[in-house]
């Protein structure tokens, strides 16, 4: 003690005195109020909810989001499915097409296309109908003249073997192609369909000891359903071949190819047989007369090691009755083991007298004419019955496939607008609609439209609803006593002026295959996943508060109990609540928001719980319960309002989660769907339409080469609705933590 005053006596003789003097000696100090307001909870919750630059943007945006969901749908009634539930499929699947953006090339409502199959009967035209180059220059014959585009009487155009000329896919029209832009290029193809070219037909056996045979087959007119001519391979018969001086069989096996090494060395075959048609007897009973066999010299009169091409003539064959009788044909692949034989074309022809039999061909000379796409429609040859060792089974078994062709394809860019809203072709329309739409108009040349004077073969102004008038239908025409005579017109719309619009429609995101509007519907989307997202929110909230209050309040073995109730419920996996409800409900908005109620309110009830056992202990609850106060009065007078800040910022978080999981049940088809509707509480403002977010997902998740809008605008807005909420709740649950009142 004595060192320590030593110490202190000697640091005061350190400092000169003179260096210390008294402040404000002479003056009076009060005390003085403060000049500062007390900050109330939300007040200061605002102040820290503002300083954060980020949520305010977020909820901003969300908002914006939320006020666009439901002023778009109300300013344009008819976007929405429930109110227009008209397809215009003449305006289906339209690119995006915003103002300004179209003239930097970028969304200006163009559409491009690749491997596109071309038509043969579709050239790359002028408005005057000759051939023209991607850029748009006329193709010259060796004379430097243009070519002119012969056109038939159905519409198509005369195939024109000029090596420049460029080809499209059936239905476009040259004029809405962007210049430059149009290409042709072959890829190869596997399939039987008629724009795949050239290639050979593989006879695949299926089983060792059963050879693959096939009747020949010929294109043959006919009716479809709904009485419109159509055309289709049905097997061929021969009949009417009188007198022949000859019947010539010739078979192309393509002896180059690694498939047919069996057939050269004879090991494998392909046989021709006729097989003897007959009236009211069974097909398995019909004869079959083995006319060809490859593997067998003295059965055909040459072959050629070079193209691989075997010829025989049957004319005098001995088992055959030429003129009376009919046949059908059949080719067989026979071998010892289980492989395949390759077919380039198999032909037959017939002279009688000098002159040949036959409408088949390039020139109609042949019998039979079969190569590439017509012989891979040859019909399997399954309906004939034979007994192997006392065992009926079949004679043909296997398969017939289409390898090494090639289909020719276009590569091109479109106005996709223009196309849509140029001319387009109706037959019989109505003659009261047309009679309304050409009223007042003129003609090209001024004329004022006269329907009794102007019946077929007129072009309108571009400011008439039709386009140009094909003919009447007189034939068709309907005579109402009294009323009249009612025509039909064969004409061209001018699809702009029929549909309402002065100029091209600009739509910002495109249409959806339906010829909605996917930047209304998309909105609409969104107005029905908010609503579902805040009903099933509220119905969760609700469910959750109660059951949390009651576990929290009471604890014990009612806690106890309640809660292992809870984690049952919560540990269900969600396919298999899924598919329960699949099983007894359809997909609709019903099955949706059971399947989302079942365990959304777990999360709830826990948060709920927590903040009861935090405050059911507190001095002002226990002197409540000590004055009287019964356990509801307790539960909602005294501990929910108190933590009730806590678990609403909490249960903000569920309405993001509610939207996303109801756009992930819908995209996979078991949700809500078009045609669907249901009105909350009654009140039709709050009627919802069978169109989410995730319903235009699932629309679009199978046209995403082709149609990427249809997917990439509802993803955007989603996930900008699910990154916005989030920091909105996380911002909210920041801004009331009674932990962070007063920070910075």
């Amino acid at each position: 003690m004595a060192d320590n005053e030593k110490n202190i006596k000697k640091v005061e003789q350190d400092f000169d005195k003179s260096q210390f003097q008294f402040v404000q000696k002479e003056d009076k100090i009060y005390d003085k109020k403060f000049q500062t307001k007390p900050i109330g909870y939300f007040k200061d919750a605002m102040i820290r909810f503002v300083r954060n630059k980020t949520n305010v943007v977020a909820t901003t945006i969300l908002a914006l989001l939320i006020l666009l969901s439901v002023v778009i749908p109300a300013l344009d009634p008819k976007a929405d499915p429930i109110q227009n539930d008209q397809i215009d499929s003449q305006i289906s699947y339209l690119p995006p097409r915003i103002p300004l953006l179209d003239k930097l090339g970028i969304a200006d409502g163009t559409a491009s296309y690749e491997d596109n199959p071309a038509s043969y009967a579709n050239p790359y035209i002028d408005l005057d109908g000759f051939y023209i180059d991607a850029q748009g220059n006329f193709i010259l014959d060796d004379q430097g003249n243009p070519i002119d585009a012969i056109m038939n009487e159905d519409g198509t155009y005369q195939f024109n073997p000029h090596p420049d000329i460029l080809y499209l896919p059936t239905g476009e029209i040259s004029e809405f192609i962007e210049k430059g832009t149009l290409t042709n290029y072959y890829v190869p193809c596997t399939d039987r369909e008629v724009t795949c070219e050239g290639g050979f037909v593989q006879f695949s056996k299926q089983k060792t000891g059963t050879p693959v045979g096939a009747y020949t087959s010929v294109l043959t007119d006919g009716i479809d359903g709904e009485g419109n001519p159509t055309q289709t391979y049905q097997i061929q018969t021969l009949t009417g071949i009188w007198f022949p001086s000859e019947v010539k069989i010739e078979l192309d096996i393509t002896e180059s190819h690694p498939l047919n090494e069996n057939i050269i060395d004879k090991s494998a075959a392909f046989k021709v047989y006729f097989q003897i048609q007959q009236q009211n007897v069974p097909t398995s009973e019909l004869a079959m007369v083995l006319v060809f066999d490859s593997s067998d010299e003295t059965m055909y009169d040459s072959y050629d090691p070079e193209t691989g091409l075997f010829t025989v003539d049957i004319a005098n064959h001995p088992e055959l009755t030429f003129g009376t009788q009919k046949y059908r044909v059949v080719i067989a692949y026979e071998s010892n083991t289980l492989d395949s034989g390759v077919l380039d074309s198999f032909k037959i022809s017939a002279l009688s007298g000098g002159n040949p039999l036959g409408d088949q061909g390039p020139e109609s000379n042949y019998l039979v004419y079969a190569e590439g796409f017509p012989l891979s429609q040859f019909r399997l040859a399954t309906d004939i019955l034979v007994t192997r060792n006392e065992v009926s089974t079949y004679m043909f078994e296997g398969n017939i496939l289409r390898i090494d062709g090639q289909r020719l394809t276009a590569a091109y860019t479109v106005d996709a607008y223009a196309r849509a809203f140029g001319p387009v072709y109706r037959e019989g329309h109505p003659g009261s609609e047309f009679l309304a739409e050409t009223q007042g108009c003129t003609l090209e040349d001024g004329t004022l439209f006269d329907p009794e004077v102007h019946k077929a073969d007129v072009r309108f102004n571009d400011d008439c609803a039709i386009y140009q008038l094909i003919q009447r239908n007189d034939d068709d025409a309907v005579v109402v006593p009294g009323k009249g005579t009612f025509y039909t017109y064969n004409v061209y719309l001018n699809y702009r002026v029929y549909a309402g619009y002065d100029e091209l429609p600009y739509y910002f995101f495109g249409t959806s295959a339906a010829g909605y509007d996917m930047f209304n519907l998309i909105w609409i989307g969104l107005k029905t996943s908010l609503l579902i997202g805040l009903f099933v929110s509220i119905i969760n909230i609700a469910i959750g508060v109660v059951y949390g209050a009651i576990s929290g309040y009471y604890g014990g073995q009612v806690d106890i109990i309640m809660q292992r109730f809870a984690e049952i419920v919560g540990r269900i996996p969600w396919l298999v609540t899924l598919s329960i409800f699949m099983a007894y409900f359809e997909a609709g908005f019903t099955s949706l928001i059971l399947i989302l109620i079942v365990s959304g309110w777990i999360g709830v009830s826990s948060v709920t719980r927590t903040q009861f056992y935090r405050y059911k202990g507190r001095e002002y609850v226990l002197a409540s319960r000590t004055l009287g106060a019964k356990d509801g009065r307790l539960i909602f007078r005294h501990i929910l309002p108190n933590g009730i800040g806590t678990i609403i910022t909490s249960s903000i978080l569920l309405i993001p989660t509610v939207i996303f999981s109801e756009a992930t049940l819908s995209y996979l088809g078991f949700g809500i769907g078009h045609g669907q509707k249901l009105t909350l509480f009654g009140i039709d403002k709050l009627t919802l339409s069978g169109v989410s977010i995730g319903v235009l997902l699932n629309d679009g998740r199978n046209k995403l080469q082709n149609y990427p809008h249809l997917t990439i605008f509802p993803a955007i807005i989603i996930s900008i609705l699910m990154i916005t909420f989030n920091m909105f709740g996380n911002a909210l649950r920041d801004a009331f933590n009674p932990a962070l009142r007063g920070s910075e």
